[in-house]
């Protein structure tokens, strides 16, 4: 993609489309959350891909407590970060393992930093012994004459929307969206962060975990459209409040407001 071509069409994108503001005094997050990320790379290379990123300021890579490395870009503006999170959203950064990256608006912004980025491989040093000697044996590994291994594919752009759950049939297009597979211990402010960013946001409607009922939520965008390009972007996502589990966005069977469906 022309990069000056690009730069043009975030541009007009931002200026026809300007993100819902935030309703509280809450600080406003320029910051972006990516997952998914390549088990070797380095927090250095992580910084690289923002290097020719409008209003790019700073990034930094941690491994979680399970292992898993997670990324944060910080930028100067709220447009600026959003437009990096959707230009790298399923993104193959590493085609040897066929890796998509994942990435979304962050919860809290990363906190400036004077450290420059590390060259250290935190993944690969963090694993006993025995693990780097699997991890290294794997990549080794080849497929037998004759046979081709399956190719997994992380994460693909949802250009449909995806399958109902069982009980639910499938709903035509509306401006609001049906968010289940919720963690129980996911709130309203959770959801509210996740989806307040997104480009013709209105509002949210939460309903409560019962005791055999996870919650869900039903969020309505201006109009149809903004809420397709939503659905787009969220499906199939998986946040840090939702324990890893990803999201089921859906057309909700009815627009928030209009007393049809229940759930």
């Amino acid at each position: 993609i022309n990069a000056e071509y690009m730069g043009h069409f975030l541009s007009v994108y931002f200026f026809s489309h300007p993100i819902h503001p935030i309703a509280s005094m809450a600080e406003i997050i320029t910051t972006i959350y990516c997952t998914d990320l390549p088990a070797d790379i380095t927090e250095r290379e992580f910084y690289n891909l923002f290097q020719f990123a409008a209003g790019f300021e700073q990034a930094s890579v941690s491994t979680t407590n399970n292992g898993r490395l997670i990324g944060f870009a910080r930028f100067q503006t709220q447009e600026h970060a959003y437009s990096a999170s959707m230009y790298l959203n399923g993104r193959v950064v590493d085609p040897g393992q066929g890796t998509a990256l994942k990435c979304i608006m962050a919860q809290k912004n990363l906190k400036p930093s004077q450290r420059p980025p590390s060259a250290k491989r935190p993944l690969e040093a963090a694993l006993p012994a025995p693990q780097n000697f699997l991890r290294q044996v794997a990549r080794r590994v080849e497929a037998p004459v004759g046979y081709t291994l399956p190719q997994t594919q992380m994460y693909q752009p949802m250009m449909i929307p995806p399958a109902a759950p069982a009980g639910r049939q499938p709903a035509g297009p509306v401006d609001t969206l049906h968010v289940s597979s919720l963690a129980f211990t996911a709130t309203e402010l959770d959801l509210t962060m996740a989806f307040q960013h997104l480009p013709g946001y209105h509002t949210m409607k939460f309903v409560e975990a019962t005791a055999t009922k996870g919650p869900f939520a039903l969020v309505q965008f201006v109009d149809v459209a903004h809420a397709t390009e939503a659905l787009q972007v969220m499906a199939s996502a998986q946040l840090p409040f939702n324990g890893g589990q990803a999201l089921h966005v859906s057309y909700a069977r009815s627009a928030l407001g209009v007393p049809k469906a229940r759930y």
